[in-house]
């Protein structure tokens, strides 16, 4: 088993259990919330303010990311699961990565 798809598992496994967490929860929510704002303000946005564009799309930007990031670290997490399952099943090994999402 690779240390490296183990770490990946594992840090998933950890994202999952933050982002359903009561604080992971909020953050995840007020990012989301942060993208609608800004999207909407932008569909707004004087179109000869290319300044308060650039400002509107990058506050709709950031959030976006750190979301997406998120979803790529459990993504990544269950993918390195499963490798390891396969591994497991392919070795008879016994390793249950399970992600409750």
């Amino acid at each position: 088993m690779s240390e490296t798809a183990e770490r990946a598992a594992m840090r998933g496994e950890e994202f999952v259990a933050w982002k359903n967490s009561p604080v992971g929860k909020e953050v995840y929510r007020a990012a989301q919330e942060a993208e609608i704002e800004a999207l909407s303000k932008l569909v707004a946005a004087d179109p000869e303010a290319p300044m308060e564009i650039v400002k509107l799309q990058t506050a709709a930007r950031v959030p976006a990311m750190a979301v997406k990031w998120i979803e790529d670290i459990i993504l990544y997490g269950k993918e390195a699961a499963r490798e390891i399952e396969m591994e497991d099943i392919e070795t008879g090994r016994g390793v249950d990565f399970r992600f409750r999402h």
